[in-house]
């Protein structure tokens, strides 16, 4: 948990501590990606709690055309937000890594699996969490796996990258 958040007992309060007004959605997801980058991580708490306090209040109060309500929309995730604002602190942190992450994955990762064996004939397990009485862990002979750079996945990276410009190559 990020300095911000000791001695913080409910989720809204931790929220409104978010820093700077002056920090845009570039200079946030920017502190984010080195965050990730960053020997250790330790700064990935603080760069996650200031981009969520700023996507949050830009979330439309009923969901956008281009919203799907299995990619986890920003209005769905704001209404949870709500929903938790008065809850410990804790408690919306766990519903953040249950249902944000792993429940995210656990569905595109059934969804995969079974889209891979009906199209070639054969099973394919994605699924490398489980959630027992414990709470969530890996499945049985899993690693962490190195992501296979496959044609639909490298061809999203190079749209993306496109749009975002991050290669700086102008649009034509």
């Amino acid at each position: 948990m990020s300095s911000a958040a000791e001695g913080v007992a409910r989720t809204a309060e931790w929220l409104s501590l978010a820093g700077s007004e002056s920090e845009g959605p570039v200079d946030r997801l920017a502190d984010l990606d080195a965050a990730l980058k960053s020997e250790g991580r330790a700064l990935v708490p603080a760069a996650f709690h200031r981009a969520l306090s700023f996507c949050l209040p830009e979330a439309p109060l009923r969901p956008e055309a281009f919203e799907h309500p299995d990619r986890l929309p920003l209005t769905l995730a704001a209404a949870h937000v709500r929903e938790f604002a008065a809850a410990p602190l804790e408690e919306f942190l766990k519903h953040v890594f249950e249902c944000w992450i792993f429940g995210q994955h656990t569905y595109w990762a059934v969804g995969r699996g079974l889209a891979d064996a009906r199209s070639n004939g054969r099973q394919l397990l994605r699924l490398r969490v489980v959630i027992d009485d414990g709470g969530w862990c890996l499945t049985r002979g899993a690693t962490a796996p190195n992501p296979i750079a496959t044609a639909d996945r490298l061809a999203t990276i190079l749209s993306l990258s496109g749009e975002a410009n991050i290669l700086g190559l102008k649009a034509g």
